[in-house]
């Protein structure tokens, strides 16, 4: 789709499915002795795609959670953060308009959400894990490099400041894809991958990805942010 095409659609009315319903149809795919972190990833992923007013597209991932009934995206702020539109496209083509809600950009982290349930992406609980251990089974599903809805697992090897590595792959388009353990809770968002220059020049490194932490986004948080939202 061309920049002109993309801006004119993200200028439409939000679009959505009759219906509050999930609908597997487009998942039936998944190993079913498979991992629920790998399943969570899985059925919850949904590509984002941010515009800027100069008509620039970038291209990265997102997950679909719910609290209590309320639902929501979590993503990587430099996903979603200063962009003019933001859209939401779902495995069967789908696509909503969606809103930023919250940016952290110390942790890479915001939120965001659309104007009606998407039909075709399953909101899944949000659990946030309470530690990280070293070592822990990741998984994701994300869209690197237009490689749409692929999934992948690793480990997480240690600890960078704030942020946390996993020993995985990662590639642009990565970006905003929730990490979860093997139990389906969540640890942080795909931030960026590591660059080196062992030859004189940046290569990026794929299979050292930096995460940002969910530690501090406990459901009561995120409750409160969502609920705010609604009241204004």
């Amino acid at each position: 789709m061309g920049r002109l095409g993309l801006l004119l659609l993200l200028m439409l009315p939000p679009h959505a499915p009759e219906g509050n319903d999930y609908d597997p149809a487009f998942h039936g795919d998944t190993y079913r002795f498979a991992e629920k972190g790998l399943k969570d990833a899985t059925a919850s992923s949904i590509i984002i795609t941010a515009a800027t007013e100069r008509g620039s597209v970038a291209t990265g991932s997102g997950n679909y959670f719910h609290i209590h009934g309320h639902r929501f995206i979590l993503t990587a702020a430099h996903v979603v953060d200063g962009f003019a539109a933001i859209a939401v496209t779902e495995r069967s083509g789908d696509i909503h308009r969606a809103e930023v809600v919250h940016v952290d950009n110390s942790l890479d982290m915001a939120i965001i959400v659309v104007n009606e349930p998407l039909k075709f992406t399953k909101p899944v609980d949000y659990r946030p894990s309470r530690k990280i251990d070293i070592g822990k089974e990741v998984f994701y599903c994300g869209h690197p490099n237009q490689m749409y809805f692929t999934s992948y697992h690793g480990r997480i090897s240690g600890l960078n400041g704030q942020y946390i590595l996993a020993d995985t792959f990662a590639w642009p388009g990565s970006s905003g894809s929730v990490i979860f353990d093997k139990g389906g809770r969540v640890v942080g968002t795909v931030s960026a991958v590591s660059l080196a220059a062992p030859t004189g020049f940046p290569v990026l490194v794929p299979q050292m990805v930096r995460i940002g932490p969910t530690l501090n986004y406990s459901r009561k948080f995120i409750l409160e942010v969502l609920l705010d939202v609604c009241s204004n």
